[in-house]
């Protein structure tokens, strides 16, 4: 193991599971669970002294690697004169040959007179058949909730795909009158090591975000025009399997695109 980056990557600990990022030294991550909190911590030997911080507590804590470098042993206390309690961990390995394609919707139903649908219904079907392929669907109302579901993507162990379907104008998604600034998407995200892609199913999302796209890691594919809903399907339906199915990059399934389906071009 890499020694400046022994504690860089995701851990299943007695509180869900944390993900640290490793610079020489200086070690930070986040942490999931019953509530979401950061953690910022210096390594000493074998030894990381961290101060942690949640919405409504922050304190302080200790752990110990092993020699192996799987598991870790240490305490944490509220403030600084709190009582000491465990909190051990071990790495957490992927399971080989599994990528994640994780649906976060809208609701797109405005009142009981609407029929109920889901587009991520038709993805779980679509890849049903696909046992590398795990779907997970949420939904959203608002930035928060939306957010909330973005943090939680760096937490999977495996190869993660977004895909984010809603209402979209140029400034943003467009959920429940409110707007959802595209940027805060994307730093929502993070550094997320996991994501291989990030596709927005929502009509002109792309028409202003080449500004927001630069300098992130992982690749962003979306739409700049309207486009009819059945169309959008169709195509994104191709664009998928080319990539979950057929093991094609983001950008050689995009470019396959208007030889498989002839209107997938700009119009």
């Amino acid at each position: 193991m890499n020694n400046e980056r022994r504690w860089a990557g995701l851990w299943d600990t007695d509180y869900g599971r944390m993900r640290l990022s490793q610079v020489g030294s200086r070690v930070e991550g986040a942490y999931a669970g019953s509530t979401h909190g950061t953690l910022k911590a210096t390594e000493r030997g074998d030894a990381l002294s961290f101060r942690y911080k949640e919405k409504h507590a922050s304190g302080e804590g200790r752990f110990t690697l092993s020699a192996d470098g799987r598991e870790f042993s240490g305490q944490w206390r509220p403030g600084a004169k709190g009582e000491w309690r465990p909190w051990n961990g071990r790495r957490a390995d992927p399971a080989p040959g599994i990528t994640w394609l994780v649906v976060l919707e809208a609701y797109w139903q405005r009142s009981l007179a609407e029929p109920e649908y889901a587009y991520g219904n038709m993805l779980r079907e679509l890849f049903a058949r696909q046992p590398s392929v795990r779907v997970r669907q949420r939904f959203f109302h608002d930035t928060g909730s939306l957010l909330h579901w973005c943090s939680e993507v760096a937490f999977l162990a495996e190869p993660v795909i977004v895909l984010i379907a809603s209402h979209g104008l140029p400034d943003g998604l467009s959920v429940r009158g409110e707007i959802v600034d595209t940027r805060r998407v994307l730093d929502g995200l993070g550094d997320a090591a996991n994501l291989r892609l990030l596709h927005f199913s929502s009509c002109l999302v792309g028409a202003d975000a080449h500004k927001a796209l630069r300098g992130r890691p992982w690749p962003v594919s979306g739409y700049t025009t309207s486009v009819d809903w059945g169309a959008s399907a169709l195509l994104e339906f191709t664009y998928l399997d080319l990539i979950l199915n057929r093991g094609l990059s983001p950008a050689a399934a995009a470019a396959a695109l208007p030889r498989l389906v002839p209107f997938a071009g700009k119009r």
